[in-house]
């Protein structure tokens, strides 16, 4: 990433466009304020487009209340773990290992 300081050199848009056409760049701006610009590709548009889409939010939204079976980490991680000492138990006391 290239960094151009309007501090030292005046840049137009324009210039700073063409440049961020080939590279993302940094800008620092005349008051000490810091941009970075990089051109946008299909899909960033395509998100941007979407989430301007209140039917596309309200598919999602009814989507989310739709979908069943997904518990929290923490839950998942005490399965894992009642699993373990289940099969820990199993293993010490079964006497074919004797």
């Amino acid at each position: 990433m290239t960094t151009y300081d309007l501090r030292q050199h005046d840049m137009t848009t324009e210039e700073l466009f063409r440049l961020a056409s080939d590279t993302t760049i940094q800008v620092i701006a005349k008051d000490g304020q810091t941009f970075v610009i990089e051109r946008a590709d299909d899909f960033e548009k395509e998100v941007a487009l979407l989430r301007k889409s209140e039917q596309f939010i309200a598919f999602l939204a009814e989507r989310s209340q739709k979908k069943q079976g997904s518990i929290s980490l923490d839950a998942f991680e005490r399965e894992i773990e009642a699993e373990l000492t289940s099969e820990a138990t199993k293993t010490t006391n079964d006497p074919s290992d004797a």
